[in-house]
């Protein structure tokens, strides 16, 4: 863990090179879990540096749906497999089940089932895949408590915390439906 006089000095840093209310300097951090959630204990000094992405905070969210099936096509042209045409119909349910998730997208090309993505449902098949399954786990874990609870509560039919949800949604692992009511990425 860094040292807090180091998020006292990056602040600090920043606030330096602020000209007619404009900061010069910028600060990118990259992390599955928000800021917040990377440590136990918060001091002061973290508090302080984490308070600067307050309001800039982004999750990396899934392929749009237009980049998922080019993503698609890309992937069932790099790994050919004899006797699997992707049709744009099958393209359409992989994205839909895939939820556009790179990892799950790269995943089901990988799981060996492709003899029977037409035959039954999809992410039925797609889960019973080691490798499938293994990307819905990291998924998961990489999860905060309230974001699992939200995944659950919204499996159950249930209305979801605001803040989870709305992070959940901007990540692309949850969506609603027509009706309006939440639903979950098919394979989580």
């Amino acid at each position: 863990a860094a040292d807090e006089a180091v998020f006292s000095g990056l602040r600090s840093l920043r606030d330096m090179f602020k000209k007619d209310n404009q900061y010069r300097v910028l600060y990118l951090c990259f992390s599955r879990k928000r800021l917040i959630r990377l440590r136990e204990t918060v001091s002061p000094e973290f508090e302080s540096f984490i308070e600067l992405f307050k309001n800039f905070s982004r999750p990396i969210g899934c392929y749009s749906e237009d980049d998922a099936l080019f993503m698609i096509q890309r992937l069932s042209e790099a790994f050919p497999l004899e006797g699997r045409i992707m049709t744009q119909e099958l393209a359409q349910l992989l994205c839909e089940v895939t939820g556009g998730h790179a990892g799950l997208m790269d995943a089901a090309f990988h799981s060996k089932t492709e003899d029977k993505w037409g035959q039954d449902n999809l992410a039925k098949t797609l889960i019973s895949a080691t490798g499938v399954w293994n990307e819905c786990n990291s998924i998961w874990e990489g999860l905060d408590e309230d974001e699992q609870g939200a995944i659950y509560a919204i499996s159950c039919g249930q209305t979801p915390g605001e803040e989870a949800a709305h992070w959940l949604e901007k990540s692309g692992l949850i969506k609603r439906d027509t009706t309006g009511a939440w639903q979950c990425v098919e394979l989580l």
